[in-house]
């Protein structure tokens, strides 16, 4: 698969949607002067893009295809590829996020991290049409962030492409230190998703 990646326009960068993590609160109160607030995300309101993998990189995928061999030549295919790969995901994920039974009562509170993956046996390439030099370099990892309208399914979603080679590195480093962070974060202050602590 080849994906073609350009940079982040500063819409891109300054707008958050993280549709894979499930907070206990889905907003807290974000102090913006003495006399006024707004409600955001636990996503934004504890900076959470600093700590995570796809959001420092200042590069975003645009699109992708699978390149194919036809005859003697090599042809990019990306007939129903997205139907075949994004969409399942994308229902799996929201079917899973609507079948958790979150206990909501007591002292505990559950913090929920999905990482949809497409794990490749073959290669995986990038192309970085912002510059001149368009040459295809090898990945481990590309992360790609697809917007949908399909029923029920509503937003922008994270959907990782991983080499098979690359599945060890990628949860033990790039998800590890993402999950590693948050933990910090709860033991550090064991209080921080309680809405009493926020209101």
């Amino acid at each position: 698969m080849v994906f073609l990646q350009r940079k982040k326009n500063q819409r891109e960068i300054n707008r958050i949607d993280a549709n894979e993590y499930i907070s206990p609160l889905k907003e807290f109160r974000k102090e913006v002067s003495a006399n006024s607030h707004q409600m955001v995300s636990a996503f934004t309101y504890l900076n959470l893009s600093d700590y995570h993998y796809y959001y420092k990189d200042p590069l975003k995928a645009t699109q992708f295809s699978k390149i194919v061999r036809k005859g003697s030549d090599w042809a990019a295919n990306h007939d129903g590829i997205y139907d075949s790969l994004i969409l399942p995901l994308t229902k799996a994920l929201e079917y899973q996020k609507q079948d958790l039974k979150v206990k909501n009562t007591g002292d505990w509170k559950y913090i929920w991290l999905f990482f949809p993956v497409v794990v490749l046996r073959d290669q995986l390439f990038s192309m970085d049409l912002s510059t001149s030099q368009r040459t295809l370099l090898p990945q481990g990892r590309i992360s790609f962030v697809r917007h949908l309208e399909y029923g029920k399914i509503t937003g922008f979603y994270l959907i990782d492409f991983l080499t098979f080679n690359h599945l060890g590195d990628y949860i033990e480093n790039e998800v590890q230190q993402f999950v590693d962070h948050i933990i910090k974060l709860c033991t550090d202050d064991p209080k921080l998703f309680l809405k009493k602590q926020n209101y």
